[in-house]
């Protein structure tokens, strides 16, 4: 498993532990993911919701924040 994805995963684990009501949200940018896919299949898990920086990823990574910020909260 390559370092990236290593360290996501552990801090997946930190924020789930330690912040329960905490959204973890990744951004993946490049090419070369393309030829770790493995890799980039265990990065992607350790994420609530993963986006890329395509204009039409970003469209919707704003629609996910509307959304999330209209949503009652816990106390």
């Amino acid at each position: 498993m390559g370092d990236k994805a290593k360290t996501e995963m552990g801090v997946a684990e930190d924020i789930r532990r330690y912040y329960q009501n905490a959204v973890f949200i990744g951004f993946v940018d490049g090419i070369g993911w393309y030829a770790r896919q493995n890799d980039l299949k265990r990065l992607i898990s350790a994420f609530d919701n993963v986006f890329t920086f395509e204009k039409s990823e970003l469209e919707r990574f704003i629609d996910y924040i509307n959304n999330f910020l209209e949503q009652p909260k816990l106390k």
